[in-house]
């Protein structure tokens, strides 16, 4: 028995909801990575700080990995700090401006929304990633400096 249109299509906007809803969850997941190597980079500048300053390297020697571990703080900082991913539209607000609409209707304006989503969330998700590439940069630094100073 051949497709309908109908058929078709409803087959095309469930498929199509689908992959809209897979890329959000991936989205949050990535979000809740980065999140993760943020708290593990400010832990790893504690601790690598704090055996600078057990070993008895004083003054002028510490400021370079003061600095490094300054960087790390605030790139994991901005990266940990609060923002607002946008995942599904409410449902309250899907009532209220669709109740009298089809069913097609319906799943195309969630689809939408779903769509404008992702796009905002990559632009939240690519900050965030830029703040923790300034935290492992200075990670990096305050662990290079620490190693030379111990080195020399």
């Amino acid at each position: 028995m051949p497709e309908t249109v109908h058929q078709r299509d409803s087959k095309t906007t469930a498929r199509l909801a689908d992959i809209a809803m897979d890329t959000l969850r991936r989205q949050l997941a990535t979000a809740d990575a980065l999140d993760a190597k943020a708290w593990q980079a400010l832990g790893a500048g504690s601790v690598i700080l704090a055996l600078g300053v057990v070993g008895d390297l004083g003054g002028l020697v510490l400021v370079l990995p003061l600095a490094g571990y300054v960087c790390v703080a605030v790139g994991s900082f901005f990266c940990l700090r609060v923002r607002r991913f946008e995942v599904m539209p409410s449902t309250t607000g899907l009532w209220q401006d669709n109740w009298f609409r089809p069913v097609a209707d319906l799943d195309h304006t969630v689809i939408y929304a779903l769509v404008t989503a992702e796009a905002t969330n990559r632009a939240i998700l690519h900050d965030k990633a830029r703040d923790l590439r300034v935290a492992l940069v200075g990670l990096a630094i305050e662990t290079a400096a620490l190693v030379l100073v111990a080195l020399f």
